[in-house]
């Protein structure tokens, strides 16, 4: 479901609460998630990313998700554990890595508590 744009939504977040609680109040609907892309919809945006203790730079896909993604679309969480709502309503600098990228970025370590730098903040 595309967001309605310029409504008089004081801001993008009250327009997917709007969406959220309608929603919500369909009898057909289960459970709800929401991401900035849709699973297969196409590219995502990238980023310039530094592993913990190296200098080199590689670029990292990144999508913005509610909690309630994995779950919804059944995808297990292997290690590790999910958003809080705290941190997703926060904008908190916490991600959730697959396990190609942990391989990728971090080699033959624990994926857990490394830090990745966003080069452009």
């Amino acid at each position: 479901m595309e967001l309605e744009q310029g409504r008089g939504y004081r801001s993008a977040e009250e327009s997917r609460a709007r969406v959220v609680n309608r929603l919500s109040t369909e009898p057909w609907v289960e459970r709800i998630a929401l991401a900035w892309r849709a699973p297969l919809y196409g590219a995502l945006r990238t980023v310039s990313v530094s592993p913990s203790g190296s200098k080199e730079e590689r670029r990292a896909g990144y999508n913005f998700v509610s909690p309630e993604y994995f779950g919804v679309l059944g995808i297990p969480l292997k290690r590790g554990r999910n958003f809080t709502r705290q941190e997703s309503d926060g904008a908190a600098a916490v991600v959730i890595v697959s396990e190609a990228t942990a391989r990728r970025f971090w080699p033959n370590q624990d994926p857990i508590r490394p830090v990745a730098r966003d080069r452009q903040r």
